[in-house]
C-alpha cells in the first residue's frame, strides 16, 4: 500500500515538474518574443513636394546619437505618394536602449515646399501613433532650417530655409496591454497544459527533449503565421488554389475562368495537379469562416494543425521523436509550416507513413507479418487509403516511395518477416488498393478534362504565362533563369557563377523570402555540423559491420543522390531553382535511417549535434526571419 502511494506521488511529481519546465520555457519565449523579436517599427507617410527632392529618415536610441547607418533615403515627387518602410529595432535592446526618436530631413536645399498629409508609426505591443490632425502635427518638432510650418486642409505644409532642415518625432508610445496580457496568459496556460500532457504520456524518457523543442517551434511558427503579412512569393497561388475548394468538391476544368487567380507567372496552377492538400485545406478554411480571419491565415492554420498532430504523436510515442529529429534541425522546415503550401502536407504524410514502416507494432507491419489466414479486407483498404495519399502529394516527394521500396526489400532479404512470400503478397495488395484509389482520382480528371490533359495544360500555360515565361517567346527574350543549357551555361558554371550548390544548401537551412540571408559564418557552422552528422551516421552503419545497416545507408545515399541530381537537371535544363525545399524528402529518409542505426549511434554526440543545430535554427528563425518579415498592421 505504501509502495503504491509512493509510486503515485512520484508520478504526480513528474507531471508537475514537466509542467513547470514547459511553463518556464513558454514564459521565457513569450517575453523574448515581446521585448526582442517583434520590435520592428513600421512607418507609413503620405506626402508630396515642390519641386521634386530627396528626403532622409533617421532614428536613434535613448543612448545613441543620429548616425548615417541608421537612416533611410526616399525620393519625394510632386504628386501625392505613400511611402512605407520598416525600422529594424533588433540592433537596439528594447529595455535598455529602445528607439525613441525619428528625425525627418527634408531636401538638402532651401525653398523646397513639402506637404505631409498623414503619418502612421506602428510597433507591435504599443499603441499606434497616427498623425493627421492639426493637434497631431504639433508632435513634429522643427530642429533646424524650417522657415514656415502651417496646417491646412491638405496636411502639414513646411518650407525649408537651408541645407540641413530637420523635423523630429518622439516614437515612444504607450504599451498596448490589451495585446500583451492575453498573449502572456495564453502562452503560459498552453505551456502548462502541454507540460502536464508530456509528463503524463512520456513514461520511458527516451528522447524527452524532442517534444520540448517542438513546442517551441510550434509557438514560433504559429506566431509567424498570425503576425506576418507576407511570408512567401508563391503563397498567393497556393491560397487561391485552396480557396477554389471552399465552394467546390470536384477538380476544375483546365483554364476554368473561376481558377484564373490560381495561375502563377509561369502559367501553372496547383489545381491542375493531383495534390489532395488543396481540397483538404479548402474545406478546413471553410470550417473557419465564422472566425472572419483572412483567407491566408485560415490556410496557414491548416499547416499549424499538421505540425500540432506531429507534436502530439511525439508526446505519445518515443519512436515518432526519432522521425522528428530531422524536422527540428532546419528552420527552413519550420518556415514551410508557417505559410500555406503543399510541401508541409507532403512532409506530414511521409512522417506518418515512415512510422507505419519502422514500428513493429504498427498496423502496416502487423498486417504484413500476420500469416494466420487471409488478410482482413478492412485493414487492407485503410492501409491502401493511407498509401494513396503518397501518390497525391508533391511529385518531388515521390523519391521517398523508392526509398521505402528499398527499405522493405532489405527487410525481406534479411528475413524480418516470418513468411516473405506472404509479406510480398500483402504489400502488393496494399499497393494495388492505393493505385486503384489514385486511379479513381485520375479517372475523374479524365472525365472533366479528357485524355488530352498534357495538351490542354500546355495551351493554358501559353495563355496564362507572363511573356518572359512563355514557351513561344524567343530564348533571348525569356527570363534569364530559363533554359540555362541552351544559353551556353555549362554544369560547371551552374555551380561556380550561378552558385547552385551554395544557394541550395543555404535555402535548406535558412533562406526566407522578404528577409536577408544570414551571415556566411552561420552557413559555414551549419555545414560543418551537417558534415559531422553525416560522418557519424556513416560510421554507425559500418561499426559494427551489419549488412542491413550498410544496405540502408546505401539506399539513402542512392535516393538522395537521385533527388539532388534531378534538382540540378531541372535548374540546368528548365528553370534555375536552387531551392532547398526540393530536398526535403532527404529529411524524412534520414529519420528512417537514424531509427535503423539507433543501436550503433553515439547518442551523446548525436544529441549534441541535434541540439546545437536546433539552437542555430532558433537564431536564424528569430533574428533573420521573424524580425525582418513584413507584419500585419
Amino acid at each position: 500500500m505504501m509502495f503504491a502511494l509512493a509510486n503515485q506521488i512520484n508520478k504526480l511529481k513528474l507531471l508537475h515538474n514537466s509542467g513547470y519546465i514547459i511553463f518556464s520555457v513558454s514564459f521565457v519565449v513569450t517575453v523574448m518574443s515581446y521585448f526582442y523579436l517583434f520590435t520592428n517599427i513600421d512607418v507609413e507617410i503620405e506626402l508630396q513636394g515642390t519641386p521634386e527632392s530627396a528626403l532622409q529618415f533617421f532614428w536613434r536610441g535613448k543612448n545613441d546619437p543620429y548616425r548615417e547607418s541608421w537612416s533611410r533615403h526616399v525620393n519625394v515627387k510632386q504628386e501625392p505618394q505613400k511611402i512605407d518602410f520598416m525600422i529594424r529595432d533588433y540592433k537596439f535592446i528594447r529595455v535598455i536602449n529602445p528607439i525613441i526618436k525619428l528625425r525627418i530631413d527634408p531636401a538638402r536645399e532651401p525653398d523646397v515646399t513639402i506637404i505631409i498629409k498623414r503619418m502612421v508609426v506602428r510597433q507591435l505591443g504599443f499603441k499606434t501613433i497616427i498623425i493627421e490632425t492639426s493637434a497631431d502635427f504639433k508632435k513634429l518638432i522643427p530642429l533646424a532650417d524650417i522657415k514656415l510650418m502651417r496646417h491646412g486642409a491638405d496636411g502639414l505644409e513646411f518650407v525649408t530655409s537651408g541645407e540641413d532642415s530637420q523635423l523630429e518625432l518622439t516614437v515612444k508610445s504607450e504599451i498596448d496591454y490589451k495585446f500583451l496580457v492575453p498573449v502572456l496568459f495564453f502562452s503560459l496556460v498552453i505551456g502548462y497544459v502541454l507540460g502536464i500532457l508530456f509528463g503524463y504520456f512520456n513514461n520511458n524518457g527516451r528522447f524527452t527533449y524532442i517534444p520540448y523543442f517542438m513546442i517551441i517551434v510550434l509557438a514560433l511558427t504559429l506566431t509567424a503565421s498570425i503576425i506576418c503579412s507576407n511570408l512567401h512569393l508563391d503563397e498567393i497561388v497556393h491560397v487561391e488554389a485552396a480557396m477554389y475548394y471552399e465552394d467546390h468538391w470536384l477538380p476544375p476544368e483546365i483554364c476554368d475562368p473561376d481558377t484564373i487567380d490560381s495561375y502563377s507567372v509561369y502559367g501553372n496552377s496547383r489545381l491542375n495537379t493531383f495534390e489532395i492538400v488543396y481540397l483538404l485545406a479548402g474545406k478546413f478554411s471553410r470550417l473557419l469562416r465564422f472566425t472572419e480571419l483572412e483567407q491566408a491565415i485560415r490556410l496557414r492554420l491548416f499547416n499549424i494543425l499538421l505540425f500540432l498532430v506531429i507534436l502530439a504523436a511525439c508526446i505519445l510515442k518515443w519512436d515518432y521523436r526519432i522521425l522528428a529529429l530531422p524536422l527540428i534541425i532546419s528552420p527552413q522546415i519550420w518556415y514551410t509550416f508557417s505559410y500555406f503550401n503543399s510541401e508541409a502536407f507532403s512532409l506530414f504524410v511521409l512522417f506518418f507513413i515512415s512510422w507505419q514502416s519502422i514500428n513493429q507494432d504498427s498496423s502496416l507491419n502487423q498486417f504484413i507479418r500476420n500469416d494466420n489466414g487471409p488478410p482482413k479486407v478492412i485493414h487492407a483498404i485503410l492501409l491502401g487509403l493511407a498509401f494513396a495519399l503518397t501518390l497525391q502529394i508533391k511529385k518531388t516527394f515521390y523519391i521517398f516511395l523508392i526509398f521505402l521500396a528499398l527499405y522493405f526489400f532489405i527487410k525481406l532479404i534479411n528475413k524480418k518477416f516470418p513468411s516473405p512470400l506472404s509479406a510480398l503478397k500483402r504489400i502488393f495488395l496494399i499497393l494495388l488498393i492505393a493505385v486503384s484509389i489514385f486511379g479513381l482520382r485520375y479517372s475523374l480528371d479524365v472525365y472533366i478534362n479528357g485524355f488530352d490533359r498534357k495538351t490542354k495544360i500546355a495551351e493554358c500555360k501559353e495563355k496564362m504565362a507572363e511573356p518572359i515565361y512563355k514557351m513561344s517567346t524567343e530564348l533571348h527574350k525569356t527570363h534569364t533563369y530559363l533554359s540555362l543549357r541552351d544559353r551556353g551555361i555549362t554544369l560547371k558554371r551552374l555551380f561556380s557563377s550561378r552558385n547552385w550548390g551554395l544557394l541550395t544548401f543555404a535555402s535548406t537551412f535558412g533562406i526566407y523570402n522578404y528577409a536577408p540571408a544570414a551571415s556566411k559564418h552561420y552557413y559555414k557552422i551549419v555545414f560543418l555540423l551537417v558534415m559531422w552528422f553525416s560522418i557519424l551516421v556513416c560510421v554507425s552503419a559500418f561499426s559494427p559491420f551489419n549488412r542491413s545497416n550498410v544496405l540502408m545507408l546505401l539506399s539513402f545515399i542512392l535516393c538522395s543522390a537521385f533527388l539532388i541530381g534531378s534538382s540540378i537537371r531541372h535548374s540546368w535544363l528548365n528553370d534555375f531553382q536552387a531551392q532547398g525545399r526540393y530536398l526535403f524528402p532527404i529529411f524524412t529518409m534520414s529519420g528512417v535511417l537514424i531509427y535503423e542505426l539507433l543501436r550503433s549511434l553515439n547518442k551523446r554526440f548525436h544529441n549534441f549535434l541535434i541540439i546545437t543545430m536546433f539552437l542555430l535554427g532558433i537564431y536564424s528563425y528569430i533574428f533573420i526571419f521573424l524580425i525582418n518579415m513584413p507584419k500585419f498592421s
